[in-house]
């Protein structure tokens, strides 16, 4: 089951993220619920306000930062489904 992204005002689809893809973001998740008390998960329909948008821009931003991933991109590329 994916989790997918949507403008609200007109339903335009963006993108889905997968089962493997969402364990993968599995520690930016855990942190944006212990920011926010607002937990992300597959099975229901969410509204992020601007707010909860800024901390998961915020909560990657420090992701990307504290695991140096700029030095290592072979970490930032999602695994292909075989």
């Amino acid at each position: 089951m994916a989790l997918d992204f949507y403008q609200l005002n007109n339903k335009e689809y963006f993108f889905a993220l997968e089962d493997k893809e969402l364990q993968d973001l599995g520690e930016i998740l855990q942190e944006f619920r212990y920011r926010t008390g607002f937990v992300i998960d597959q099975y229901s329909d969410y509204k992020l306000t601007i707010e909860n948008q800024a901390a998961i821009i915020k909560i990657i931003d420090d992701y990307i930062d504290k695991t140096d991933l700029n030095k290592n991109k072979s970490k930032i590329f999602a695994r292909k489904k075989e």
